[in-house]
């Protein structure tokens, strides 16, 4: 299963909370509050979340999914393989997960 999502930046910018709400775990909420570049945040989850979306239709509440890092920075969730990159106002991931 692959899922690929690619967005832009400024897509995020002046977003409402109601909004923030629904795209991030309780867990992601309480560490946005804490970052300084809040649209970067959100949107590396966005790309995230859409790419785990297309590669498994069933992972559509994007709200109970929790992106995590682990200690070398990777994102993880659950059994997927996941990397992002960042492009001037552009970010994309890719995830690949097992079947």
């Amino acid at each position: 299963m692959i899922g690929v999502d690619i967005t832009s930046i400024k897509r995020f910018e002046n977003k409402k909370i109601n909004f923030i709400k629904k795209v991030l775990s309780n867990e992601e909420f309480l560490e946005w509050e804490k970052t300084e570049n809040k649209e970067l945040y959100v949107a590396q989850r966005w790309a995230i979340k859409e790419a785990l979306f297309k590669a498994n239709n069933d992972l559509h509440d994007y709200h109970n999914i929790n992106i995590k890092r682990n200690q070398k920075g990777a994102f993880e969730f659950q059994n997927y393989k996941i990397s992002t990159s960042k492009e001037n106002e552009y970010v994309i991931a890719f995830v690949v997960g097992e079947k």
